[in-house]
């Protein structure tokens, strides 16, 4: 079963990497052209074929599982909502009056 990240390559010899899989199981290939600005996008059916019922230049003929080794965490907003100033910020120092 192929995955998110997975990258693939497409019969007509283009790259690509599966952005999306549906709850249905079709497969969002975004292909890896450095030489467009805009990717070319499109779906899958579950078992990589563009067309369920002929071949196709965008069937998916070979995958590869990518594994990270290093590991990416969601940024958290670790700041109160409604921050108080710091203890003794809005007092003059001590003996200044």
């Amino acid at each position: 079963m192929m995955q998110i990240n997975d990258r693939v390559i497409l019969r007509n010899g283009q790259q690509g990497v599966i952005a999306y899989v549906s709850p249905f199981g079709k497969l969002l290939v975004v292909e890896q052209d450095p030489t467009q600005e805009e990717p070319k996008t499109h779906w899958h059916n579950t078992d990589g074929s563009f067309y369920a019922d002929t071949d196709s230049d965008l069937d998916i003929i070979d995958c590869e599982r990518v594994y990270s080794d290093t590991l990416t965490l969601p940024i958290v907003n670790v700041l109160p909502s409604n921050p108080r100033p710091k203890t003794g910020a809005h007092r003059a120092p001590h003996g200044a009056y």
